[in-house]
């Protein structure tokens, strides 16, 4: 199976260049990403 090329150039170098990524924390009702980071279980594994 082959892969999909991927882009000669990113629009973004970094995700902290990305507008998008940026705003999501706020969306999500956080100050700022630190904040997501230390509050938010959003990215927590659950293993049962």
């Amino acid at each position: 199976m082959l892969l999909p090329q991927q882009p000669a150039q990113a629009k973004f170098e970094t995700p902290m260049e990305n507008p998008y990524v940026i705003a999501l924390p706020e969306r999500l009702g956080f100050a700022t990403i630190e904040d997501f980071l230390e509050k938010s279980d959003l990215l927590d594994r659950k293993l049962d």
